[in-house]
């Protein structure tokens, strides 16, 4: 089990809190009958690569404003979760707009990878991607940002769309 900088939540709770948070998120969100995937997808990390393909080079270029929002000792804590967390099963049923169910073959589905925090645990990112298999799809990044306890959205960024 680990914690996050505030003491208050795990990072399993704050994995959940983050899940309803993007799965609430109206203006990515447009399909509420696709089932979101239980599982949270991870990718094996090498050297620059972390969960659904980010880049280091990705997180340590993000701002919020003009600042940074992740800096070097965060790129060093980016590998200890990718080596520590290798999967995870969401608990509930619901998350924001979406219902957690199977995902049937063929059919609409989201699936959201497991987040990658700051040192600190006070930002996030989050890929989501919508996928309707060998069709079409989107991914949007997301980074949030954890003020008084509660995750909110500060970017949101088309990752890949086909």
């Amino acid at each position: 089990m680990f914690f996050s900088c505030d003491k208050q939540f795990t990072v399993e709770e704050d994995i959940e809190n983050i899940v309803d948070v993007v799965a609430a998120e109206r203006n990515y969100i447009y399909d509420t009958t696709s089932a979101l995937s239980p599982d949270l997808i991870k990718k094996q990390a090498n050297n620059q690569i972390l969960s659904s393909n980010v880049r280091i080079s990705f997180l340590m270029n993000l701002k919020e404003g003009n600042k940074k929002i992740f800096n070097s000792e965060d790129s060093v804590y980016f590998f200890q979760q990718n080596n520590t967390l290798k999967k995870f099963r969401l608990k509930k049923q619901h998350y924001g707009n979406l219902v957690v169910k199977t995902v049937k073959k063929d059919t609409f589905y989201y699936k959201f990878s497991i987040p990658i925090f700051s040192k600190r645990h006070d930002y996030a990112f989050i890929q989501a991607d919508h996928v309707w298999p060998y069709v079409a799809g989107s991914g949007y990044g997301f980074i949030l940002k954890k003020t008084s306890g509660k995750w909110k959205i500060i970017v949101k960024e088309l990752r890949w769309e086909m």
